[in-house]
């Protein structure tokens, strides 16, 4: 049994690198500190890199793909294939022969890009000097396309502005669209917003076509900044679907060993060592949530402390869900790569990766979720009330 969940994650691991890379991995570089990992200017890395560390930094070559982690991404050299990172700063200079995708908090695309970039922050800019000779998939609070794209663009945000070529269409949805004057939309404009597009005097643009804002349900609601996007990924199979999460988690995942590697590795630890307990503790917390929390809701003074112990409830919910995918990973590492056991960010990439992929999977998905919380809350309860006796 132990062997064949192996085998499956491991074979659901390579399905993964296999649909987003642009060529097969044959060979692969793994790479971590907590502090910075660099390629220098006159290094070549042989077949697909894995790096995490506080910083990540790209100035010679990578022939392969590059999937990285860190708090400062910076590509300033080439890399062959994919580009798929995760950073709250991600700086991408270079030439890149594949795709990009990527997540963080701002991002900055001004390099070469032969194939398509999808990529979503709080601050997202295309530069000027760069080329996209592919697709575009942008959402942000703030998106900024001054370059060229090679053929069409989607993106999403509360201000969206476009100041550059692109060979296609757009499809655009925000409160504020915007196109400058040295803005040229080959083919059709459409855009969904509650404001007229500001278009500058010299922009070019095929067509424009302005759809009303549709009527949003308290749900729908929550996606106002993404309209065009949340209907561009909605119905998406398998394992497109699992896109975003993985991107945000990996994220999650990387801040999280950057800042509490000591705390995470005695939560997984007690998660492996302690797997029947962490269950069993898992469950108790489950189960006696709801009651707490009706028993606070009764009367005014405890509202407020049950609107904080629920907060309790999805913090550890979701730290223990990302922990159980990060004892995966380490697992894994372990096994099939044991001279890097301790590199935790590799940890986060592989164990990230799978986990969710497995989680978006129709039919099994809610159930191995639901199994990756209990697991992880118990070793995390554990680890708070032991601490708690400790004290005492």
């Amino acid at each position: 049994m132990k062997h064949l969940i192996r085998f499956s994650l491991i074979s659901i691991a390579v399905l993964f690198l296999a649909f987003f890379s642009a060529k097969p991995v044959f060979a692969m570089e793994f790479r971590s500190s907590d502090s910075a990992v660099v390629v220098a200017e006159d290094e070549m890395v042989a077949g697909t890199l894995f790096a995490g560390g506080s910083t990540v930094q790209i100035d010679g070559a990578v022939e392969g793909d590059l999937f990285c982690a860190g708090q400062t991404i910076v590509v300033k050299g080439s890399v062959g294939g994919d580009v798929l990172c995760a950073g709250q700063t991600i700086r991408i200079e270079g030439t890149v022969g594949g795709n990009i995708r990527t997540i963080g908090q701002t991002v900055d695309i001004d390099g070469i890009v032969s194939r398509n970039v999808m990529t979503v922050g709080q601050t997202v800019t295309v530069g000027k000097e760069s080329i996209v000779e592919g697709d575009g998939v942008f959402g942000g609070q703030t998106v900024s396309i001054l370059g060229d794209i090679g053929k069409s663009i989607l993106g999403g945000g509360n201000s969206v502005l476009i100041d550059g070529t692109v060979s296609g269409d757009a499809m655009l949805g925000g409160n504020t669209i915007q196109l400058g004057t040295t803005a040229h939309i080959a083919g059709k404009l459409t855009y969904e917003s509650d404001k007229d597009a500001v278009i500058a005097s010299g922009a070019v643009v095929g067509e424009i076509v302005k759809q009303p804002m549709p009527e949003k349900s308290s749900v729908e609601r929550q996606k106002k900044q993404f309209p065009i996007i949340a209907r561009f990924m909605r119905g998406k199979p398998w394992p497109l679907n699992a896109v975003g999460p993985v991107l945000t988690y990996l994220v999650i995942g990387a801040v999280g060993v950057l800042l509490f590697k000591t705390k995470i590795i005695k939560v997984v630890s007690v998660m492996k060592e302690y797997t029947k307990a962490s269950f069993g503790v898992g469950f108790l917390w489950l189960l006696v949530f709801p009651v707490v929390f009706l028993t606070l809701l009764v009367t005014i003074i405890g509202i407020p402390i049950a609107i904080l112990y629920a907060l309790l409830f999805i913090i550890i919910a979701i730290v223990g869900k990302l922990c159980t995918a990060i004892l995966i990973g380490r697992e894994l590492v372990a096994s099939f790569w044991n001279k890097e056991r301790e590199n935790w960010y590799l940890a986060v990439l592989f164990g990230v990766t799978i986990s969710w992929l497995v989680f978006s999977m129709p039919y099994i998905g809610g159930l191995t979720s639901f199994i990756a919380i209990v697991w992880g809350m118990g070793g995390l309860v554990k680890i708070i009330f032991s601490k708690k006796q400790a004290k005492r």
